[in-house]
């Protein structure tokens, strides 16, 4: 369980798995609680540990380097960008406590992942604009979905969280990693994406080829 001892926490996850959702509020939590106060810090306070290896990325890595207690959330292309800039396993010794974020619903994780790439709405601004997303980008995008999943296989986490065990309530993500209520409540500030089948105006045709593919693995 994540407990107060603990000074540096990442979230590792893969795109379009809620992890916005859980490290906005995880934070959120920490910095309006009695927890721990060494957390309310600027670099806390302005998120600047979502996503950060995308640009700068020695630079980003001496700055964690520098904090003493910080909460990350990590995708899989701050990894490949750490590895690239030859710093990752400085990073990766850093987290005292690991929290990995995967998604059950391939079919759904693959879908989503489409619709951002497609309308490039990557945060919580997504509109309801009906599209038709092609097989190839489909096809394309579970292969990527898949990949990242796997480069977490030989890592080692202190938990596992999936996004189909979340619900809307923000103080479940607390009662879930750290096995207590919150002190106080908070409201979440993060909006859901709308419902892909209203999005996807060809759902069904992709969700044929999806269980096909499954069945005949």
């Amino acid at each position: 369980m994540l407990t107060c001892d603990h000074k540096r926490i990442c979230l590792w996850g893969v795109p379009r798995s809620g992890s916005t959702y859980v490290f906005y509020n995880l934070v959120e939590h920490i910095l309006n609680s009695d927890w721990n106060k060494k957390f309310n810090t600027d670099f806390n306070v302005y998120r600047k540990g979502s996503e950060p290896f995308r640009q700068d990325v020695v630079s980003r890595v001496e700055e964690f380097e520098q904090e003493e207690y910080w909460i990350a959330k990590v995708h899989n292309i701050d990894m490949r960008n750490l590895e690239e800039a030859g710093v990752y396993k400085r990073f990766e010794c850093m987290p005292d406590y690991n929290i990995l974020l995967l998604r059950k619903n391939l079919f759904e994780c693959t879908l989503s992942l489409c619709i951002a790439s497609i309308k490039q709405q990557w945060t919580n601004d997504h509109d309801a604009v009906p599209i038709v997303v092609p097989i190839d980008k489909f096809n394309e995008m579970l292969e990527h979905q898949i990949n990242y999943q796997n480069s977490y296989n030989d890592m080692t986490f202190d938990t596992t969280i999936y996004t189909e065990d979340l619900t809307d309530n923000p103080d479940d993500i607390w009662n879930v990693l750290t096995g207590n209520k919150p002190a106080h409540s908070i409201a979440n500030s993060i909006s859901k994406s709308p419902n892909k089948q209203q999005v996807v105006e060809n759902y069904q045709e992709l969700k044929s080829i999806y269980n096909e593919m499954r069945i005949s693995k």
